[in-house]
């Protein structure tokens, strides 16, 4: 089994530090729109769907880092200053050095989000994510798997997601409501579903520099693979 063989898996990490979820919210409040101008870069690298979602975008993207081959200020607004255990887990957490990284972004769902998002691939080959809350497990991560398995991203200008895809959605079941999980780019698509309304959720979205993908995918490959073994009642295996 290889990394590609793997739609989805919580990860084989340590535990998160103790957090005051609340502060970090609060961050997220007082830096979004200040962030606006990455916000936008993210957008333009297809790191998020927003700028073409409209009322459908269930999330408030909120970058905290970003060390990459288009823009490289490092921490922003001070994120690893106020949090730094949560800072220095966001790396360690899979054994990597935040020089691996090329972006952290934080994933709130908008309290008003309801029903199912909109299908689609990040453009991350490493499918690195945590969670720092997921209130309420009625709400959900779906994947759909390719007809296809692939070793590298399909263009979405020329293949359609329909034409992509298998119809088959599968509920990914969490762990843990603090857990880090892998979650394939090339041979799934995801989406979310809220069920309950206005619950805190808040996933973390790690890229690489692009440049570092393969190097990077050997990196974690093992841990990823272990993780799908072990946690073999939660993986979901193409």
């Amino acid at each position: 089994m290889n990394i590609f063989d793997i739609v989805y898996t919580p990860l084989d990490t340590p535990p998160m530090p103790s957090i005051d979820i609340g502060k970090v919210m609060n961050w997220i409040d007082d830096n979004h729109s200040k962030l606006h101008q990455y916000n936008q870069i993210l957008i333009n690298q297809s790191i998020t769907g927003e700028g073409t979602q409209g009322n459908n975008y269930p999330w408030k993207l909120t970058p905290v880092y970003l060390n990459n081959e288009i823009v490289s200020p490092g921490w922003l607004n001070n994120f690893n200053t106020i949090f730094p255990e949560l800072s220095s887990h966001f790396h360690n957490a899979f054994g990597l050095s935040l020089e691996d990284l090329g972006g952290i972004v934080l994933l709130p769902t908008v309290s008003t989000h309801n029903g199912l998002g909109f299908w689609h691939q990040d453009p991350d080959k490493i499918g690195l994510r945590m969670y720092l809350e997921f209130d309420d497990f009625d709400n959900q991560l779906l994947v759909k798997k390719t007809k296809v398995k692939h070793t590298t991203q399909q263009d979405q200008t020329v293949v359609s997601f329909d034409d992509m895809l298998q119809p088959d959605i599968i509920d990914c079941k969490i762990s843990s409501n603090t857990q880090c999980f892998f979650i394939n780019n090339v041979n799934a698509a995801h989406t979310i579903y809220t069920n309950v309304p206005g619950k805190t959720r808040i996933a973390v979205l790690f890229t690489e520099k692009y440049s570092n993908q393969n190097a990077l995918i050997s990196k974690i490959e093992s841990l990823v693979v272990n993780s799908a073994k072990k946690f073999s009642d939660y993986s979901i295996i193409w």
